[in-house]
């Protein structure tokens, strides 16, 4: 693959996007519409869309009619009017009144399963824009470019590195260390004299392979003594615990739980103790 030719192209940085979980899909779809290079490493061979209910809220449906996908959501959720919440008794405490928010905010919170947006997520950027089984080893700046370095001996190169990866994430982690090392001043160029070298090829992909060292010819140099970047409360435990438990249910009986031909959620919320379950 080889960098961008044009002069206007070269003002467009490549993105290099490690993840295609719903935040990664979510960029590239953002990306894909504006006309800038981007591209989404996997590690998985096939990702499996996790999880059960999810809401999505006025801040950010805007998002989704601005891409295009709001009508699609619509038909695979359904909206939430309130939350009413109980004692452990089950004796109603109260509810929170969420119906106002279309007529204040423009839309109504929603709540559907979590796979079936995924699945909309991921029908919408181009397959060509994914590579799956790229499991990140570790990154790293030379001559103002990131690069990823994959367990299958691959590497690829951009100008922006976006860590969608998860709560483990790899780009985090390697990140973390960097700062802790204290390895912040880092020899910058722009994007633009990377590429003064390329005058061929393809504007719409991340460099990768043999083209890497071709751009990149010396290794950044880090100046002065390191010392750690990461502030000093960030090196401490967490003090409380916490844990987190999700389940997801087979379908039910709809003459024993009517409520759930409703074209609406219902959702509840039991207080138990100092603690609150939903």
């Amino acid at each position: 693959m080889a960098t961008a030719q044009s002069s206007e192209a070269k003002t467009k940085p490549e993105v290099i996007i490690v993840g295609a979980g719903l935040a990664g899909l979510l960029l590239g779809q953002l990306l894909e519409q504006i006309g800038v290079p981007y591209h989404i490493f996997e590690r998985a061979a096939v990702v499996k869309p996790l999880g059960s209910a999810m809401t999505l809220g006025p801040s950010i449906l805007p998002v989704f009619e601005q891409l295009g996908l709001f009508d699609e959501l619509q038909k695979i959720s359904v909206p939430c009017y309130s939350t009413d919440y109980y004692n452990d008794q089950l004796e109603k405490l109260g509810s929170i009144d969420l119906a106002g928010h279309k007529e204040l905010l423009g839309y109504n919170n929603v709540i559907f399963a979590r796979p079936k947006l995924y699945d909309l997520m991921l029908s919408r950027v181009p397959a060509h824009r994914i590579s799956h089984e790229k499991k990140i080893l570790h990154t790293e700046e030379r001559q103002g470019r990131v690069l990823i370095h994959c367990v299958d001996g691959t590497s690829y190169a951009g100008d922006i590195l976006v860590g969608a990866d998860g709560a483990y994430s790899t780009v985090r982690q390697d990140l973390y260390k960097r700062l802790l090392d204290g390895d912040g001043d880092v020899d910058v160029v722009t994007a633009a004299d990377a590429h003064d070298d390329d005058d061929e090829g393809d504007d719409d992909d991340v460099v990768v392979g043999e083209d890497i060292d071709r751009h990149l010819r010396s290794s950044s140099s880090i100046s002065g003594h390191h010392h750690s970047l990461v502030p000093e409360s960030d090196l401490k435990d967490f003090e409380i615990g916490f844990a987190v438990m999700v389940g997801v249910a087979e379908p039910e009986n709809l003459e024993e739980y009517p409520q759930l031909k409703d074209p609406f959620c219902h959702f509840s919320s039991v207080v138990e103790g100092s603690g609150c379950r939903a």
